[in-house]
């Protein structure tokens, strides 16, 4: 087993990633067919990204980076996994503090 191997598959499946497809030019995320568990969240995670990521008709996340290496890409994949699991984590949290107790 790679070292990060469990942690990013965990942070893949907070963050509902069905497939994380890259390459020399960035990536694109396929959510599973429930969607991203924080719609809000991720159009501001996308903003934040300031123009190097869109939400495709299709629902699938691009990201637009120079990777040029397989290491790149792999760090570029694992960086990708986290940001989008740390977003789905908040917006996990802000809807069990809106439930009633």
């Amino acid at each position: 087993m790679l070292h990060g191997e469990r942690s990013s598959g965990v942070r893949a499946k907070k963050a509902m990633i069905a497939k994380l497809d890259t390459g020399p030019r960035g990536a694109v995320v396929t959510f599973a067919s429930n969607g991203f568990p924080d719609l809000q969240g991720l159009l501001a995670y996308i903003d934040r990204l300031k123009g190097s990521a869109k939400l495709r008709p299709d629902s699938k996340l691009a990201v637009s980076r120079d990777w040029p290496t397989a290491n790149d890409r792999l760090n570029g994949a694992l960086q990708l996994s986290l940001g989008l699991s740390r977003v789905a984590a908040v917006g996990e949290g802000a809807r069990k503090d809106l439930q009633p107790a």
